[in-house]
């Protein structure tokens, strides 16, 4: 089921799909054949209310290289899964690296933990598929 802003609320838990760094399990017929992804969760932490742009959500979790593009989803009151947005990327800073006190001049990129993800209902709505099923931004 796709949602919308009305699906989640925040702090409320949600989850997201993906396959960090490229890893996946296989199960065989289990998921016919298909393998399964790796599930994490969070809470959302933020979302903007749009105003002539996309909704964006933010969830407070740790995110990772493979997980972009897949789905954000939270349970409803009823108990059915909800997909309300999809995993756009994640926040990190640029850290210098100290020696004895020192600047290096070099840096790190520490996870900030903070997932943004784009509503489904925005990315439905601006997307168009072209002959060949590639999306089409901006179309």
């Amino acid at each position: 089921m796709l949602g919308d802003g009305a699906t989640f609320s925040l702090s409320q838990q949600a989850y997201f799909l993906g396959f960090p760094y490229g890893l996946q399990t296989e199960v065989g017929q289990l998921n016919n054949g298909y393998p399964i992804p790796f599930v994490k969760s969070g809470i959302v932490s933020s979302f903007s209310l749009p105003s002539g742009g996309s909704q964006v959500v933010y969830l407070d979790a740790i995110n990772n290289p493979g997980f972009s593009g897949g789905p954000i989803v939270t349970i409803s009151p009823n108990g059915e899964v909800v997909i309300v947005a999809v995993v756009s990327a994640y926040r990190y800073n640029e850290d210098k690296i100290l020696l004895n006190g020192q600047d290096t001049g070099l840096t790190y990129r520490a996870n900030t933990g903070l997932v943004i993800g784009y509503s489904v209902n925005e990315l439905w709505q601006q997307a168009k598929l072209s002959a060949d099923g590639v999306v089409v931004h901006g179309a």
